[in-house]
């Protein structure tokens, strides 16, 4: 769902992409996750826009989507805390809604 919303608000703000570049870390679960490389495997189909999957290996330093990454958690999980019970944070697009108002 999450990657869906982001390709449609990509295509719609930057008409001319070609490709799109998704990085990881080196979590197992995302190695190990078969729903990640079916998803590769039919981007440009289901996008129209072809795409590569980049792992970084773990301990081989931070990179700067690290910093980017924490600190949006961070903002986010203090945000939906503080909301009331109606205005959780429980969906991508709902984190995608309130990063894009509040970062």
């Amino acid at each position: 769902a999450f990657i869906t919303e982001t390709m449609v608000y990509l295509k719609s703000v930057l008409p001319l992409t070609k490709k799109a570049l998704y990085f990881s870390d080196g979590a197992s679960a995302q190695y190990k996750n078969y729903k990640n490389f079916v998803n590769l495997c039919h981007h440009k189909s289901d996008y129209e826009i072809e795409a590569q999957w980049l792992f970084i290996a773990t301990n081989h330093g931070k990179s700067p989507c690290d910093g980017l990454g924490g600190t949006t958690k961070r903002l986010i999980a203090r945000a939906s805390l503080q909301a009331t019970e109606n205005n959780q944070i429980l969906t991508p697009f709902q984190l995608f809604t309130w990063a894009d108002k509040n970062i």
